[in-house]
């Protein structure tokens, strides 16, 4: 049997690996990927995000989720308790000094 190779990309901004120890706290590290990837044509399934939004809103890693998703400028899916659509709210404000 072929042994398996795990390859790893190198972390965006020149970011290391101890830059993503957090997620090892997430709450989301057992759960299905595609709960955090509900999407319909525009944008994520209100109730689906519900589901994805309710693992976040206990996590001891959120703020560090949130902060990754918005440097790496993840498109897609809920990641810091936020759709795609929050984060750009969020990030826009945030740039523009508005306390969030």
């Amino acid at each position: 049997m072929p042994s398996v190779r795990t390859v790893s990309r190198p972390a965006p901004g020149g970011a290391t690996a101890a830059d993503f120890d957090w997620r090892r706290s997430a709450a989301c590290r057992d759960v299905d990927a595609e709960v955090f990837f509900p999407v319909d044509d525009l944008d994520v399934r209100p109730s689906a995000a519900a589901a994805a939004q309710a693992i976040c809103h206990g996590c001891p890693v959120v703020a560090d989720c949130l902060a990754a998703a918005i440097a790496n400028g993840d498109d897609d899916g809920v990641f810091g308790g936020m759709t795609p659509r929050q984060r750009r709210a969020y990030a826009a404000a945030t740039r523009r000094g508005v306390a969030v």
